[in-house]
């Protein structure tokens, strides 16, 4: 049976599309502000006062003035946060200052590494974490024994020929279920329907949990059970999921990305690279263009760090220092975000 296609728009709230209010919140209003308003024309140097056009100097503490013109305008940072298992990169989101609503797409177990942070602080999970989880696949047993049986009896140009009724593709919504929830966000702790995630404005931070589970749901999406990939189905799933991640990069909320590390052969250097781990090797080195952080997370013993200038890696940084063995801290990175945003730039 052929996947049908979805309206990933069907019942979305219509409060989600209607026109957001013109006008410039007041501080007061700040702490139930659900969406900022739309950008603008960015203010030109004329209109900016010498201190604004100076480019400011990284900071450490979150800034706690009042909202400016500039802040409402600015886009969120879109950060991708990647390195091996076990390196702190769900537990740093317990960083996060509780002034931001964080919704989480988690795509792979990680709800329990975030209730594990905060229970270590004798904390329940606060109020402004959201999350989704996606089921992944449907397949059972069953169907992975016609699989192999086929794999069994096929030779390898009639596994590649398999029509798509006999791969199970059907078995394999879980990136149509991320584009669902990304259309229509339902927190699966209270139930609340957040709506789309291009309604959301920069006091809300996505999280997507990781770009590994996520490259996986595509290759199913576009290849089933089937045990072997053409040329083409490589060309699909790349484009497909460069696509979704430039979409990402363009929204108004933060966006934070995790992922895992594989080393892949430069063909320019000759060297082997740490890059992110997704759909073949020529992807990778093209998602950073569009991303302002990538960040390569570390665990030495019991010490997390932060690299943005570990050799060998592809790593870039707006919000942070280029430095190694950087203590994990989002709040460090919003703050910069912030002080950058007033500042117009």
């Amino acid at each position: 049976m052929a996947l049908q296609p979805i309206d990933l728009t069907k019942g979305l709230p219509t409060e989600t599309f209607k026109q957001q209010p013109t006008s410039q919140p007041t501080s007061s209003q700040l702490p139930t502000m659900n969406k900022i308003s739309s950008p603008s024309a960015p203010p030109t140097l004329t209109d900016r006062s010498p201190s604004q056009v100076q480019q400011p100097s990284l900071s450490t503490q979150q800034p706690n003035s009042p909202i400016t013109s500039s802040l409402l305008k600015a886009p969120g940072m879109k950060v991708i946060n990647f390195g091996p298992v076990g390196v702190g990169k769900t537990a740093a989101l317990a960083t996060i200052p509780s002034e931001y609503k964080v919704r989480c797409i988690f795509l792979e177990p990680g709800v329990d590494t975030l209730g594990k942070m905060f229970a270590l602080k004798n904390k329940p999970v606060p109020p402004h974490f959201a999350w989704q989880m996606v089921k992944m696949q449907e397949a059972n047993l069953e169907d992975f024994v016609g699989m192999t049986n086929k794999i069994n009896n096929y030779d390898l140009e009639s596994l590649t020929r398999l029509p798509v009724n006999a791969i199970y593709k059907e078995k394999s919504p879980a990136f149509i279920r991320l584009l669902g929830s990304l259309s229509n966000f339902t927190d699966d702790r209270t139930g609340e329907v957040l709506g789309s995630v291009e309604s959301w404005g920069n006091d809300t931070i996505l999280v997507i949990e990781t770009l590994t589970a996520l490259t996986d749901a595509m290759d199913r999406l576009q290849c089933g059970l089937r045990p072997i990939r053409s040329l083409p189905d490589w060309q699909i799933i790349q484009n497909h999921i460069m696509r979704l991640l430039n979409m990402l990069a363009q929204l108004q909320c933060h966006v934070i990305l995790t992922g895992h590390w594989e080393k892949e052969m430069n063909e320019v250097t000759g060297r082997m690279d740490i890059t992110l781990s997704t759909a073949g090797r020529k992807l990778a080195p093209k998602i950073s263009r569009f991303w302002s952080d990538m960040i390569l997370s570390k665990r030495e013993n019991t010490t997390f760090t932060w690299s943005t200038t570990a050799a060998g890696a592809d790593l870039k940084t707006r919000h942070l220092e280029f430095a190694d063995n950087i203590p994990p801290d989002y709040s460090k990175m919003l703050a910069n975000w912030r002080k950058f945003a007033e500042a117009g730039l």
